[in-house]
């Protein structure tokens, strides 16, 4: 009872000071429905992974409740991706060299692969399609080396995308676009978009306060737009060359996003300022870009972001917005349904470390 009447009050004091400063934030708060479950409504399952340093354990959330299964490696990896289809995940862990392992979730079986990454390289992973995996690897020269690898027939194609004709950078801060085509970067206090086949660059912005992080650097699905943080969020459109500035909001944080799969929308963490540690006290924000509005999802917590990698996924139709959120009710993973308005609440147990969420599929 204590909880509840803290919760409650936590969200009226919320709606006050909306209420006061924010006039364009709009409020739709879900109504429970499923616990450890997820709704029969869902269509897609929800995969998350714990990862304690020792085990390293998948779960996979359903209308029929959570599956777990425990991988056949040690946990402290650095990095999982899940493949598009869900069948496979990949994994990299460092020893003397960089691994790449590939988990057939099905099968229960496990293929590690030896890659040539330089160790102190920044890499990053990327499914191509179902059977091909791609690890992005940079250095400090400007120069971006892949490695894709075949599953099927185990082969590794090693390509290398030289940016030192046209930049000059110590610390070359890259995002792909979703289809691989464009690169979206910071050099020379100016923000970027390149093509990755021959190198020249096809938009150029003249943002001198952009912020070199990647995750204020954020593609759009269709690959045609970028959203960046300067002082402000914008959307960049690669066809018309034009910027649209997001709404904002006295006092208040946004970060973060992530586009829904129709890029009609893009889910904020948002914290009030100024704050007194990252991440305490975050709210889940949609904004809805052919009305130009806010929207509240009345879920307030404490969001735990691993890394580059988001606490907070749509399903591909983008009717689900998954995401892992402490409360004063513990450590949950939730999945809104945007189009009725409920909300599913798997528990999440506890093992000394934060979950990470892999997403929908």
């Amino acid at each position: 009872m204590r909880q509840l009447f803290l919760s409650t009050l936590v969200l009226l004091l919320n709606f006050n000071l909306y209420a006061q400063e924010t006039p364009i934030i709009e409020f739709s708060c879900p109504s429970v429905s499923t616990q450890n479950r997820l709704p029969a409504t869902a269509t897609e399952d929800v995969f998350y992974i714990d990862d304690d340093d020792e085990n390293l354990i998948l779960y996979r959330g359903s209308t029929e409740g959570i599956t777990e299964t425990q991988l056949p490696i040690d946990g402290g990896a650095l990095e999982y991706k899940l493949s598009p289809s869900g069948d496979y995940l990949a994994i990299l862990t460092l020893d003397s060299n960089v691994n790449l392992l590939i988990f057939d979730i099905s099968e229960g079986l496990i293929q590690d692969y030896v890659t040539t990454v330089e160790i102190t390289s920044v890499f990053r992973l990327v499914w191509l399609d179902d059977n091909n995996i791609r690890i992005n690897e940079s250095t400090s020269t400007a120069r971006i080396k892949s490695h894709t690898l075949n599953i099927e027939t185990g082969d590794i194609i090693v390509s290398l995308v030289d940016l030192s004709s046209i930049i000059e950078t110590d610390n070359l801060n890259y995002v792909y676009s979703p289809d691989m085509r464009y690169l979206g970067f910071f050099s020379q206090s100016h923000f970027n978009v390149a093509t990755v086949s021959d190198n020249n660059i096809v938009y150029a912005t003249d943002i001198f306060d952009y912020y070199n992080t990647l995750s204020s650097t954020v593609w759009s699905p269709s690959s045609r737009e970028v959203l960046i943080y300067t002082s402000e969020w914008l959307i960049l459109d690669l066809n018309s060359q034009e910027t649209e500035p997001l709404p904002t909001v006295p006092n208040y944080d946004f970060s973060y996003p992530i586009w829904s799969p129709d890029s009609e929308s893009i889910a904020f963490l948002g914290t009030r300022l100024p704050r007194e540690r990252p991440n305490v006290l975050s709210d889940l924000i949609l904004y809805k870009r052919s009305q130009n509005t806010l929207v509240d999802l009345c879920q307030s917590g404490m969001f735990f972001i691993n890394g580059v990698q988001n606490d907070v996924d749509w399903s591909s139709d983008g009717r689900w917005l998954a995401y892992i959120m402490e409360t004063l009710e513990g450590l949950n993973l939730y999945a809104i349904d945007l189009n009725n308005n409920i909300i599913a609440t798997i528990e999440l147990r506890s093992t000394g470390s934060v979950p990470r969420l892999l997403g929908w599929r």
